[in-house]
Parts: C-alpha cells; structure tokens; sequence
C-alpha cells in the first residue's frame, strides 16, 4: 500500500515546536529522531543533546515490537489515534498518553510525527471516581442504617440497601421502580411533603423525626438525613434513616420513672435530699426538707445542709462519713443532730450511692426519730411506775393477810 505523506513546510514546522502537548517526529523506518517541540523536552525532561542520534526504543519511550505494531497499523490504515502508551521521562516519572501518529515527509525523508496527549492525570481521576464509586457503593449496601435512592418528584426508588430490605421486609423487587406511595411506606403524607419542600429550598435534611410504615404494618419512627443528588439530569435525593423506636420508647419510659421517683420524692413524709458525695453540694431537695430547713428550694439548691445550721454531733459524723465510705447504702444509722434552731435532736439516717452526670451522688433520707425516743422515754418511764404500784400492792396485800389473823385471834 502506498503510504499517504503530508509535507511539512518550514513555516509549519517552526510551528509544530509551540505545540502545547508534546509532539515528536522520528524516522518511519527506524524510530530515530529528527526532531521535538519545547512541550515534549518540558515533560520527558530530555535535552535535544539527549536525543541526539537517539531513537524512541532507546528512550524507552516505544518497544521494537511495539514500534513495529504502529508501523504495521499505519500501513493498513494510513494514521493512527488514540494509541495509549506509557513511558517514564529522564527523571523516571512514568506517564500515560494518548498518542496520534501521521506520516509526514520532511526533506523528503518519510517521517512519522506523533503527538502524545498525557492522559495520566484523566485516568488518575476516572481510577479515583471509580475507587468513590466502589466506595460508596460498599458504604451503601453495608450501612446497618435503613438506606435508599429516590426520585425527588414522585418517590420512586430507584436503589435500596441490604438494611432497607431487613428492616422494612419489602424486597428489592417489591421496592425498586415501585414509588413511596405504591408500598405506602410513609405513615403520614405530609411529613413526606414538608420534608420535600426543605430538601428543595436547602438540598439538605440533618435528624428529620419521621414515622414509617413497615411491610408488617407495624409504624416506626426513624431519624432521617438527607442529600439532593442529580441522575441524568433528574433530581433525586439519598437517604439514611436511623430506627430509633426502641430509643424514643426507652426515653419515655426514662421520663416516667423519673415522674414517678419524682412524686414519690416530694411526697415522702420523712426529709430527702440528693447530694454530691464530695462536698455535700445539694442537687434536688424533697418539699418536707423545705419545711425542715424553712427555705424555698431554690435557695437550698447548690448549697450544703451545713450552710442552713444543720450539725451531726462529731461522734456520729465520724461514724456516719465511715460508713459511708465504706460502703454503697447504709441503713438505719441513728444519729444525732442540731437543727437549725440549735437543738439537739435524733433521727434515723439511710443512704443510697448514684452516678449524676459522671459525678458520684447520695440519696439521703432523714427520719427525725425525736419524737419517738421521747415518747419511748415516757413509756419506759410509765412502765417502771406501773411496777412500782404493783409491788407495792403485792407488800399490801402480804401485810393485809397477817393483820387479819391477829383481828381474828384478839376477837
């Protein structure tokens, strides 16, 4: 086949060396250079001295083979485009390019002029959209979160993850091409429309509450975040949505227990307090140690017992700050105390150990035992005058029996 030439005139070839990409022209039949433009120097990092009686085997810019693989291609075909290569410039950088070959005559010598596009950063950019790609694709259908690709307009679904699968209980095939409203998944319609009017004034949904209807029919509440994302030019939006049902209920019945421990707390009939372990600094105070102290509790609150004049005798409190600390509850320690009037008093007092806020608490109970003891003080001693008058009717009674067998006899 006879090759088609072009013919180089001088003028052009004085502007082949401004090519922005690097352009080469070497001999057809041997691959040495004739000449290179500043773009192919600037890359390869070559001097025009390097090249000098050189040829692209050499450089290893081409195989032999190769080099004769391109000659062959251009005999059948009269050009080449796009013919990948890789080569490392002098300084051992390799690089990929895309290479254009055409036959040229150059004082009437058959030359190939060939221009190399670097593609290397392209590929480096197609090797990491793909390894986002995997990645994504991977952290989609692994993500224990409930996980789906819909469209913005109707809700189509157009991808679903593992996670949908198992915790809706619609398949992938009962799902995707199916819209939000052919499975009926959203318990409440207009939860679905505002979150679409948010996602389209902003592009973005962060912790959205939302209820869901499951295959089963049972309705969960999920945390819902959300981005816009375009697909072929149509707007879509990817979501990842949170069970948090168990979550909402075990905050609930947090809430009511706290309800209950509160009514029982205020209602208690015996002196409450919940106060840190180390300096005695109140948290929370019941409505009868209100009365005790005679104080709002906001003033007590973040304050000490100490500051309002209540006192343990220094023996209890030595025993009492022993117990303590050697234990997580004390029962029933009978200590006695000054109120804040100054007077000394007795009372029965129970402790329990809790963590606030990483900080270790007392719960204190105080029953004031006063009272009692004095009232048992009085039984003790109307117990002992009972005893006293029945000993003393017991020595009547012995003296009554003589006097009245000496009456009998003096009769």
């Amino acid at each position: 086949m006879k090759l088609k030439t072009y013919s180089l005139a001088t003028d052009l070839l004085q502007a082949f060396r401004s090519f922005h990409d690097p352009t080469i022209i070497i001999a057809f039949d041997s691959g040495s250079f004739v000449d290179v433009n500043d773009a192919w120097l600037e890359t390869s990092g070559y001097t025009r001295d390097d090249i000098r009686n050189s040829t692209v085997i050499e450089l290893g810019m081409h195989s032999w083979d190769e080099f004769r693989r391109i000659v062959r291609e251009i005999e059948a075909r009269g050009y080449i485009q796009e013919w990948e290569v890789s080569f490392a410039g002098k300084s051992g950088d390799a690089h990929t390019y895309r290479a254009t070959f055409v036959v040229i005559t150059l004082q009437e010598k058959t030359c190939l002029l060939a221009i190399y596009r670097d593609i290397s950063q392209r590929q480096q950019m197609e090797r990491s959209l793909l390894e986002s790609a995997t990645m994504f694709t991977k952290a989609f259908h692994c993500n224990p979160d409930l996980m789906a690709i819909s469209s913005l307009q109707d809700g189509r679904y157009v991808d679903i993850n593992d996670a949908f699968v198992e915790i809706t209980g619609y398949t992938r095939e009962e799902t995707i091409g199916r819209t939000v409203f052919d499975i009926d998944i959203w318990a409440s319609n207009e939860d679905r429309i505002r979150l679409i009017q948010v996602l389209e004034e902003t592009g973005r949904v962060r912790n959205h509450e939302i209820n869901l209807r499951l295959k089963s029919g049972e309705i969960r509440t999920f945390l819902l975040s959300a981005e816009t994302v375009s697909i072929n030019g149509v707007p879509h939006f990817i979501n990842s949505s949170k069970d948090i049902t168990e979550r909402i209920q075990n905050r609930k019945a947090i809430q009511l227990e706290k309800e209950r421990f509160a009514k029982a707390f205020n209602a208690s009939p015996v002196i409450m307090a919940i106060s840190t372990m180390r300096g005695g600094r109140l948290i929370d105070v019941n409505d009868n140690f209100c009365v005790f102290f005679g104080a709002d509790r906001k003033d007590l609150l973040g304050r000490t017992a100490v500051d309002f004049g209540f006192r343990l005798e220094a023996a209890d409190y030595i025993e009492l700050k022993r117990a303590i600390l050697s234990s997580a509850s004390v029962r029933d320690h009978e200590v006695r105390y000054r109120d804040p009037q100054g007077r000394l008093r007795q009372a029965l007092y129970s402790c329990e150990r809790i963590d606030i806020d990483g900080e270790t608490c007392l719960i204190n109970i105080f029953a004031d035992m006063t009272k009692q003891r004095e009232l048992e003080k009085e039984m003790h001693r109307l117990d002992r005058l009972n005893l006293v008058g029945e000993m003393a009717a017991s020595i009547g009674h012995e003296i009554r029996n003589p006097m009245t067998t000496v009456r009998g006899y003096l009769q």
